[in-house]
């Protein structure tokens, strides 16, 4: 039987709050990492800042080293 893999979802307007949480994700043992992939998040208003999926995923994938990545 496969052992069950735990990932998480990062919910963040800031890329550097993406790459803290991955950095702690990969080091709490997840296996994966995702943020959201919209301009525009159906968690707040239209205003409400949103980065942009594959600058913060290039981002983490800069400061991690097994934790897979993806939007």
């Amino acid at each position: 039987m496969n052992a069950v893999k735990f990932g998480i979802f990062i919910n963040t307007h800031s890329v550097q709050e993406a790459v803290e949480q991955a950095v702690s994700a990969e080091a709490g043992g997840f296996y994966s990492a995702s943020v959201n992939d919209h301009f525009y998040s159906p968690l707040g208003s239209p205003e409400t800042p949103q980065i942009e999926c594959f600058t913060a995923l290039t981002a983490m994938a800069m400061a991690t080293s097994s934790i897979r990545l993806a939007p």
